[in-house]
């Protein structure tokens, strides 16, 4: 009988394997497709290129470092520091980004033009098909991956910076 009782835990850990997270299909996020407009930078100045989700707007790099925040989990980076960015040369790209829940006053694609790591500059802003670049905010409250969240970018015309 002691025996059945010392191998029950081990049953539930076992039964428990993925824990608390959510199934992959129920985790909340945004969705949408990426447009690329006008001629595409020369590969010397597009060394990397992200979505990028931040709960700050405008950010005030005077006070912090903008790749600070990104490795204080502040602001969300799609696709995830440490995997290959955004593929490059192509008309459009659909995408599915992976978001704690909140609220998010800037989502962006942004472009390292240059191999420092501080060397970033938006290329197109959510806007909710507005013109312009003021961005819209996007709050996720459940788990539900909020579709259409499509974003712009005219290398002829790229956005103000958010700091």
């Amino acid at each position: 009988m002691k025996k059945i009782f010392s191998i029950l835990p081990l049953v539930f850990l076992v039964a428990c394997d993925p824990g608390l997270t959510l199934p992959e299909e129920t985790q909340p996020g945004i969705a949408g497709t990426i447009v690329f407009q006008g001629p595409w930078p020369p590969a010397d100045s597009l060394h990397d290129l992200r979505v990028i989700a931040s709960p700050i707007f405008p950010i005030d790099t005077t006070k912090t470092n903008l790749m600070f925040l990104v490795l204080q989990g502040i602001i969300q980076v799609y696709p995830a520091l440490g995997e290959s960015g955004l593929p490059y040369d192509v008309s459009a790209i659909d995408y599915e980004f992976r978001l704690p829940r909140g609220e998010y006053k800037y989502v962006a694609v942004f472009q390292q033009y240059a191999s420092s790591l501080v060397a970033w500059r938006p290329v197109g802003v959510y806007t909710a098909g507005k013109a312009g670049f003021t961005p819209v905010a996007i709050r996720i409250d459940g788990n539900e991956m909020l579709r259409g969240i499509s974003i712009n970018v005219d290398f002829r015309n790229l956005p103000p910076l958010p700091f």
